[in-house]
Parts: C-alpha cells; structure tokens; sequence
C-alpha cells in the first residue's frame, strides 16, 4: 500500500522517484521550521533530533531566543499525550465527527443537550443519569500509532541510531521511523475514510474497490474520483489546507525513494516539518471525513 500511483512510472504527478537526483527530493514551499528559523537568527541547536534537543516535559528549538516559536504538542495539558489529538472529539449521530461544543460540521445540528435525565426502573425507582455520547472516529490503532510517533520523536538518541557503518551522504534522518509510522498510519486513515463513506454500499462491492485499488496512491487518486469526481488533495485545497496537501504529497515522494534505495531522502527537516504539521493533518482529515459524511459530493 506504498506504491506512488501517475504516469511515468512511479511518482507524484507521473514524476520519478530519481527526479531531484538520487539524494535529495525536492522540498515542498513550506513556511520555515522552528529549527530553520532559529538557524536563520544564529540560534544554537543540537543534534537530537538531527538538530533537535528533545526534553521528556518540553520541545525547545530554539533555546533562550525571545523570538521561539513552539510547537503543537507543548501547549497540551501535563500529563496528555499526542494521542490526546482525538480528545474532544464525538461522533454525530450523522455519522460526522463534531466536536463536543457547537453544530456539527457535516449535519450542522445543534449539540445535543447535556442534561442529565431521569430514568424510572419498573419497580417504580427513579435513577439520574448522565448523557451518553459516542466517541469520536479515533481507534485503538490511532492511539498506538500516535503515542509511537511521541515516543520515537522524544527517544533519547544513542551511538547505534548514527548508522556509522552506512557513507555519510546514504544516511536517513536519526529518527526517520517517525516518517515511516506516520505514513502507515495515514494509509489505516484513508482506508477508513473510503470505508466509512461507501458503508451504503454491499460490503462485497467495497471489498472489490480496495482489492482493485490497493495502493495508497491509487486510492487518494483514482479511487477517490470514482467515488467522489476530485481527488483527496483537491479536497484538501478546497477545505484550505493546502499547505497540509503538499507536505504529505512530499512525504509520499520521500517515503517512496527511501523504499527504493534512497534512504537518504528521509531527512531532518521532513521529519520536523511532519511533526510541526501534525496537529494540522489531523484536523484536515477529520475536516475531509466530515465533507464525505456530509454527502457533499461535488
């Protein structure tokens, strides 16, 4: 389910997975990197990750720089992990997911009501009890992935993540597995998306359609304009997250030259972009399930 789907043979848009060079893939026009940036000013950075210094309670980039942007992750609540991206989220009886204040995005009802109600038993007892809500769209597998994405961008590094037995130059980024499991759990996501959209249809015929589509670049292209006359990206640039559409176009570039003996095309400043962003590609496939729930096919 990695394979890039496009004419001429392989890449995003019909390009090769070799057309920036068998080293490097061509970076996306991104708005700079908290380490970027403190590059840029002087700052002084560190080598974990890359050029990160990772603390178990706190990301700093940028070190004592008045000027530091923070990321994400750093204004949860102690305590709360990455995984906490699927908090405050439900599921609308719709099918969308809403958050637990205001109208949902795909039905745009109210929030149902919070009050508690009276239950009467039939002997007569009377028993206050609380709403009951279904959660939101976030598995079991969203929670492991997520708190392995935490867990690989925090690990300490040691010697042995350095590859030094591998040239310098054919080197991936000291944490690359963050890319990896990223993409992997992004596929589980899209799957899901065509599942739960087609849930109308005989299981056989959806069964049939990811058989006959099983490539995640297939599926984002060619099987999401069967069933919806655009593709995942152009639902992304329509719901203003263009900029979360082109950096996980890069990723699938990336990821699939490092599948195909370029290693090196995992780099730091993908790896830090992709965790900068992360909160947002969250909320730009909840944004795109809702769209597709909604029945908003055009």
């Amino acid at each position: 389910m990695g394979d890039f789907e496009g004419e001429g043979g392989g890449g995003v848009g019909g390009a090769s997975v070799q057309e920036n060079g068998p080293h490097r893939c061509s970076r996306p026009l991104l708005p700079p990197s908290p380490v970027r940036y403190a590059r840029s000013q002087g700052g002084q950075t560190s080598d974990v990750p890359g050029t990160i210094r990772a603390s178990a309670a706190r990301f700093h980039s940028i070190g004592d720089m008045k000027t530091q942007q923070t990321m994400w992750f750093e204004s949860l609540e102690n305590g709360r992990s990455w995984a906490s991206l699927w908090s405050d989220y439900i599921r609308c009886g719709c099918g969308g997911i809403r958050p637990i204040e205001g109208e949902c995005p795909a039905c745009h009802e109210p929030m149902p009501s919070l009050e508690w109600t009276s239950l009467e038993m039939p002997d007569g007892t009377e028993y206050r009890v609380p709403p009951v809500l279904a959660g939101g769209e976030g598995r079991y597998e969203d929670w492991v992935y997520l708190r392995m994405l935490e867990r690989e961008w925090f690990r300490p590094i040691t010697d042995a993540d350095r590859l030094h037995s591998i040239v310098t130059g054919s080197r991936p980024s000291l944490r690359a597995i963050v890319v990896l499991v990223f993409w992997t759990y992004f596929e589980t996501r899209i799957e899901r998306l065509i599942r739960e959209t087609t849930i109308a249809l005989p299981e056989s015929i959806t069964h049939d359609l990811l058989h006959r589509y099983s490539s995640i670049g297939s599926r984002l292209n060619k099987l999401y304009k069967v069933l919806f006359s655009t593709t995942y990206w152009a639902d992304l640039d329509d719901l203003g997250y263009s900029h979360v559409s082109q950096l996980l176009r890069h990723v699938q570039k990336c990821r699939n030259a490092f599948t195909h003996g370029h290693p090196q095309a995992i780099d730091d400043s993908l790896v830090e972009e992709l965790v900068a962003r992360l909160k947002d590609e969250h909320e730009s496939w909840i944004a795109v399930f809702n769209r597709r729930m909604s029945g908003s096919w055009q």
